[in-house]
């Protein structure tokens, strides 16, 4: 009687293909995760850094003076943050920077100070910015404060979210009297909009 073939081999080749099209798999969607993570930053921080371009170019005047004259543009900072309103940690790309700028005791130049400030009331409401009004009604409100001597107000800022970006600026006292009056004023944009901060400064 003749013996029967064994199956083992075959068995055994089977076993070893599945573990073969598994590790493929599982690599296949490695990939597109790690893929996908990295058009996310790619995505977000030129959404940010072209968000933050175009607030520079919008509000350049007083920029200029408010120490940003030379920037034309911030290489943005993408990391994943734990936001208390989460579950799990959000992507975050921001695109910011800070000045800090003595104003000095020259009337002249306190009075420069408050015009440009001015200004800046008038493009922020025309390019659809919302300013805080923590310490003032406006921010020229708040360089008469600091330029007539105030050294303890509250910061003072505005924040736009137009899109998956949200653009906020913060002005705050650095200095103490009897010291001349500066400030330090910190400006950026953020992509994705993070919800709960979506009007508040997130960098």
């Amino acid at each position: 009687m003749p013996k029967k073939k064994s199956k083992t081999p075959k068995l055994k080749h089977t076993h070893k293909t599945h573990l073969m099209l598994t590790g493929i798999i599982v690599i296949a969607v490695f990939v597109v995760i790690s893929s996908w993570s990295w058009l996310k930053e790619v995505y977000y921080g030129y959404e940010a850094e072209s968000a933050f371009s175009t607030q520079l170019t919008n509000l350049r005047g007083p920029l200029n003076i408010f120490g940003f004259r030379s920037i034309n543009s911030v290489t943005s900072i993408c990391r994943s943050e734990l936001f208390v309103q989460y579950s799990s940690p959000q992507l975050n790309c921001v695109s910011s920077i800070s000045k800090y700028t003595v104003i000095g005791n020259s009337p002249i130049s306190k009075n420069n100070y408050i015009t440009q400030a001015k200004q800046l009331d008038q493009l922020l409401k025309q390019y659809g910015w919302t300013e805080d009004r923590n310490a003032t009604p406006t921010i020229a409100d708040w360089f008469e404060g600091i330029t007539s001597g105030k050294d303890y107000y509250p910061d003072e800022g505005a924040y736009l979210t137009s899109g998956h970006t949200t653009c906020s600026m913060d002005f705050f006292v650095a200095y103490s009297s009897p010291s001349p009056p500066a400030f330090n004023l910190e400006m950026g944009c953020s992509s994705p909009v993070i919800k709960k901060f979506a009007s508040s400064i997130i960098f």
